[in-house]
């Protein structure tokens, strides 16, 4: 049982990978805690599909850094993108996500972890073969983890991000 399962994720890679198109990606994002905004950069990866009967799917990898209060901001988010593509070029989906922001403490020397489910939607343009706008809102609820007593506090607060990253396919 176990073999076949591992056959066929593989099987299922490579497949995608054939189909799939790889990228990296760059951009900007005003991302909001509670009250608070702030201008963060975006780096990420990921991989998406423009299939010939209009079905778009897509996962990224991102990482954010900013600056609030002059403390640092470091966040990672992994969605998946799951959509419908115009034109063979313009693509609007929906996606669900993880995301985890880490806002350092400098009065504790020490980051406060958040981590939770969101949800949000996006909108993605092909310019060329190798290059893309991407423009995607995402909405969460981020819970406070105490990473010393490895559970949640029940501390949260409202995260929403609009970003805009430039995609390089290879």
């Amino acid at each position: 049982m176990r073999n076949n399962l591992k056959a066929v994720v593989l099987t299922s890679c490579l497949a995608l990978s054939t189909v799939a198109s790889a990228y990296m990606e760059v951009g900007v994002a005003t991302q909001e805690y509670g009250n608070t905004s702030i201008t963060g950069f975006n780096v990420g990866f990921g991989s998406d599909t423009y299939s010939e009967s209009g079905f778009y799917t897509g996962f990224d990898f991102d990482v954010n850094l900013g600056e609030v209060y002059s403390e640092q901001v470091i966040g990672m988010g992994m969605d998946l993108n799951i959509g419908w593509s115009f034109f063979d070029a313009l693509a609007i989906y929906g996606l669900i996500g993880y995301n985890s922001q880490s806002i350092y403490s400098s009065a504790k020397s020490e980051y406060n972890t958040y981590l939770g489910l969101g949800y949000g939607a996006g909108v993605n343009y092909k310019l060329s073969n190798n290059f893309a706008i991407d423009v995607k809102y995402k909405k969460a609820t981020l819970e406070y983890f105490d990473t010393t007593d490895l559970e949640f506090t029940g501390r949260d607060f409202d995260y929403t991000s609009l970003g805009v990253n430039l995609k390089l396919s290879f």
